[in-house]
């Protein structure tokens, strides 16, 4: 992949990083896959779409106050980035106790940032 969509990628995960509270996340990497690969590596038996998708992880202290008044608060997050777009689709953010032992290079050649 070229270095700009490794740049874009980690400007994209600083500033969603940002908004949950952590300006400095740590252990950036992506892998470019499918949505169901990745779905299917975090959630072991939940099916997606086969449209392309980066993959890209990170750790850092994350907390966001959801409209429902309720914190959402985690050390971990994985986020699903549409290469075209180049916007977050959707993620998941997870306590310590819930990382998923996962190994990114299944999916594909693995990108640090």
């Amino acid at each position: 992949m070229p270095e700009s969509v490794s740049s874009a990628l980690e400007s994209l995960a600083r500033g969603w990083a940002s908004e949950w509270g952590e300006e400095n996340p740590q252990e950036m990497q992506w892998v470019s896959t499918t949505r169901d690969q990745a779905m299917r590596l975090l959630y072991s038996t939940v099916a997606s779409t086969d449209e392309p998708a980066f993959l890209l992880t990170c750790r850092g202290d994350f907390s966001r106050l959801r409209e429902t008044g309720k914190s959402t608060h985690g050390v971990w997050a994985a986020l699903f980035i549409d290469p075209v777009t180049m916007e977050v689709r959707s993620y998941t953010v997870r306590p310590w106790d819930f990382i998923p032992d996962v190994d990114l290079s299944v999916l594909g050649p693995i990108t640090s940032v």
